[in-house]
């Protein structure tokens, strides 16, 4: 007797109840709630990130009895904006997306994310949430618009998950190496510049033409600028009387930084690494041509096999200070289900997640009671804890990018190069922020 053809049709029964049973795991059931997150994360943080997205689920069906898939999908940091509007153009928006702090100003203005303290579920108030979190951190995510009655009101449209500052790195070789001249010039080598008074004599020191080191290395935008226009008192604007918002960053204050940044410059101590065609700031310092540079924690991997220190910014007349940087998570208002979204934006940056997500990769917590609480066996890393207590965030302007790439960073190499003074170039900067842009803000958004 044949038994083939009994054997194929039980195999080919096995096979279609596999397929079918695949189609059952690929789809979800009519009942489960599914969200769509695009996030950034780097192959080691998406790892932790879906651990963190499974056990949400978990707690979620625990709490409220009903199933939630949070479908993440990895998409590039580089032309994410742009996809963004497409995807909101086309209603194919997701419900929650990662984005940089700096782009949430510009989607609340747009009209494209909700205002989460809106939603039923928010339980709260702005001030409240607010002091939840690093205040550096949820700055970029409180914003004001016109509303439709021409009234300004603030509203929370994002969380933060991640955040950063830049301090300052030393190389410790270069400075041994030039210890003797350190010391004779009243200055200790085993220790970085904690003014910038003293920073400038380190530098001088530090820079041996010779052997093409310079004492210093620096970047040229308006972001990598913030340290040196926060350490000196400046403002970039200022609240009238009556409310309005105008241009402050060529007063006094923000004229000396300039003034500062562009003597280290044209005394040779800073090596011109913002220059077309130099040698950046971090390959300076890797190479050991580069004895000082302001960068932040995402290079502390990469600069391990250099003996290098960590310090505060060093303190100009306000103090010492950073700028911010970092993500932020928003909430879509195409979702269908943007109280689950919020639900899962507090798990994500609350404290116990925050102490597990920062003690496993090594960053910033977002939350305040995290903040207290991680513990890191990196002495670099506290630094920038440190640090992240005087950072200032990036003033909230619409087309804050347009303004920082065609307006102010061309005004710093102007001034940096001796074409404009640092007067001239900052007033010429500001009267195109006074007129062009923060006009915007009190357009009624609608």
């Amino acid at each position: 007797m044949n038994r083939l053809p009994a054997i194929f049709l039980t195999l080919l029964a096995l096979g279609f109840a596999l397929l079918n049973a695949y189609k059952l795991m690929a789809t979800p059931p009519k009942d489960v709630v599914e969200l769509t997150v695009w996030e950034t994360f780097n192959p080691e943080e998406h790892r932790i990130f879906k651990q963190i997205a499974a056990e949400f689920e978990q707690q979620y069906f625990q709490k409220y009895g009903k199933q939630v898939k949070l479908k993440l999908e990895r998409v590039p940091f580089d032309g994410l904006m742009p996809r963004i509007k497409y995807a909101c153009l086309a209603g194919a928006a997701p419900d929650i997306c990662r984005v940089d702090n700096a782009w949430v100003l510009t989607l609340a203005y747009g009209r494209a994310i909700t205002a989460l303290d809106t939603l039923p579920n928010f339980n709260s108030t702005i001030e409240e949430v607010e002091k939840e979190y690093v205040a550096a951190a949820i700055d970029s995510n409180i914003i004001e618009l016109v509303d439709e009655n021409g009234q300004m009101k603030r509203h929370l449209y994002g969380l933060p998950d991640q955040t950063n500052c830049v301090a300052l790195f030393w190389n410790k070789d270069l400075f041994k190496q030039s210890e003797e001249e350190l010391r004779s010039a009243g200055l200790d080598p085993e220790r970085a510049p904690a003014t910038w008074e003293e920073f400038e004599r380190y530098a001088r020191v530090l820079t041996i033409p010779e052997k093409k080191q310079y004492g210093f290395a620096m970047f040229n935008s308006l972001w990598w600028s913030l340290p040196f226009f926060n350490t000196f008192g400046a403002e970039f604007v200022r609240t009238s009387a009556d409310g309005h918002v105008y241009g402050a960053l060529d007063e006094e204050a923000g004229q000396k930084a300039l003034e500062f940044m562009t003597r280290l410059y044209q005394s040779g101590v800073e090596a011109g690494a913002w220059r077309t065609g130099s040698i950046n700031p971090d390959q300076g310092f890797l190479n050991g041509k580069y004895a000082m540079i302001l960068s932040g924690p995402w290079n502390l991997k990469r600069f391990s096999m250099v003996n290098f220190g960590v310090s505060l910014i060093p303190a100009g007349p306000a103090g010492t200070s950073s700028n911010v940087g970092g993500q932020n998570m928003v909430v879509f208002r195409s979702s269908k289900h943007p109280e689950i979204a919020l639900e899962f934006l507090r798990y994500f940056s609350s404290e116990e997640v925050q102490v597990k997500w920062c003690e496993t990769l090594g960053q910033i917590p977002v939350n305040l009671k995290a903040f207290e609480k991680v513990s890191t066996a990196n002495p670099h890393l506290k630094v920038f804890m440190e640090q992240m207590k005087t950072a200032k965030p990036r003033p909230k302007i619409p087309r804050m990018d347009v303004l920082e790439e065609k307006v102010i960073n061309p005004a710093i190499q102007l001034a940096m190069q001796g074409d404009l003074s640092a007067d001239e170039a900052l007033r010429r900067a500001v009267d195109e922020l006074n007129k062009n842009y923060l006009p915007l803000i009190y357009q009624t958004q609608h």
